[in-house]
């Protein structure tokens, strides 16, 4: 009988790509592409969107053939979502109190293997795509070094948050040619959770900002703390999270009762008048 909200803790599986499972779309269905629009205010004697309109002087009348007909062409409907950009966009990748500090683990995202590296002390986490330029090695399977490089286990060149190449061991100084970096992507921590941007190279170039659940950082809510893994394409598990009706009857569970009612389940709701 008592009003509630429930922000859910979900995180996707490392092995397989965008194995979110319902645990992903919580985040991914609160995010919101960004749109600018701009507000024109019409000046006095004009028309919003057109030129200045005729104004007649104090005491003078102006005929109706002596004025000027304006005709606007209306403004195309935005279509925001027909060039939604995927990539441009951060995404939940695991939980950070499951990972490992100074242990790469790799995760996939959008079919792309990527090593993610959650270090120890005030390091900022970072990942990197999985492969090393030398041989093409995975990075996961390498291993953290004491300046917080991460090191590929094949031939030991370690590559900083960047993708750097800081150190060649059978070199004495490593190489400055790029095709020996590897590849950055944004990486940051977020709500408790890892969050991954594919087309940015730091958090700082990313184009939108990290999806907030704000619930989840305020102590008056619970955070329900949920992992799973569907063997489904992503846009099956998004359609059934956002289907709030379904959970009464196929899960046969009172408590997701929250948007529909039933004679056994009904619902009350309180209205509350403010006064201006």
């Amino acid at each position: 009988g008592h009003p509630c909200k429930m922000a859910v803790k979900t995180a996707p599986h490392t092995r397989s790509p965008w194995s979110a499972g319902w645990v992903l779309t919580s985040a991914v269905c609160c995010m919101v592409t960004q749109a600018t629009c701009a507000a024109v205010s019409p000046r006095a004697g004009s028309s919003a969107g057109g030129p200045p309109l005729p104004v007649s002087p104090r005491g003078s009348s102006v005929k109706a053939s002596e004025t000027a007909v304006l005709t606007t062409k209306p403004a195309a409907k935005s279509q925001p979502y027909e060039s939604f950009a995927w990539r441009d966009h951060w995404y939940p990748v695991a939980w950070a109190e499951d990972c490992e500090r100074d242990r790469p683990f790799k995760t996939t995202l959008f079919d792309e293997d990527y090593a993610v590296v959650l270090p120890s002390g005030s390091r900022q986490p970072y990942a990197l795509r999985d492969r090393c330029p030398h041989r093409l090695a995975a990075l996961s399977e390498g291993r953290v070094t004491e300046q917080g490089w991460l090191q590929c286990s094949y031939h030991g060149f370690a590559f900083d948050h960047t993708g750097e190449l800081k150190a060649v061991p059978q070199q004495q100084e490593s190489a400055k040619d790029r095709s020996s970096c590897a590849q950055a992507v944004a990486c940051k921590i977020v709500d408790g959770l890892v969050w991954l941007n594919p087309s940015a190279a730091s958090a700082d170039g990313a184009r939108y900002p990290i999806p907030r659940v704000p619930e989840m950082a305020d102590p008056a809510f619970s955070t329900a703390k949920i992992v799973r893994d569907m063997p489904v394409d992503y846009s099956i598990v998004c359609e059934n999270i956002m289907d709030p009706d379904h959970g009464v009857f196929a899960h046969a569970m009172a408590g997701l009762d929250y948007y529909s009612a039933s004679r056994d389940f009904p619902q009350s709701v309180d209205v509350t008048t403010l006064q201006e």
